[in-house]
């Protein structure tokens, strides 16, 4: 709840799941946002969180930052499926996006702990 009102996303509905690790294909989680229903689903690797529980909150902010770019993820499909007839080049690009999303999710997850981490850390 938290994380949801830091990052201005605190209107949705949220369930979380814990899922097993072959369901995750051994990722540590995913995320489904639907923007009609406002209803967010994090799926979550119940092995590798066990394992790693310094991980959960990392990865709980990194799902929580691909719902707050959802909308901005659902536009450039549009665009790339409205604009592009080529199958093979929406794949592609399709693949470039879906990349390109990660990687800022990451910065920007990395971001907010090491912000977060010296704010508990300030004297002030």
């Amino acid at each position: 709840r938290r994380w949801a009102a830091r990052l201005g996303i605190s209107d949705y509905t949220y369930v979380l799941e814990l899922t097993s690790e072959k369901t995750l294909h051994g990722n540590y989680a995913e995320v489904h946002t639907d923007e009609d229903t406002r209803e967010v689903t994090i799926c979550v690797n119940r092995y590798r969180l066990t394992k790693e529980p310094e991980e959960v909150e990392r990865t709980l902010i990194h799902e929580l930052l691909h719902t707050r770019l959802n909308e901005y993820a659902e536009c450039v499909v549009a665009i790339i499926n409205g604009y592009v007839g080529n199958p093979k080049t929406k794949r592609v690009l399709g693949r470039q996006f879906e990349r390109l999303e990660h990687k800022i999710v990451v910065a920007l997850t990395d971001a907010l702990l090491k912000r977060n981490m010296s704010c508990r850390s300030s004297s002030w």
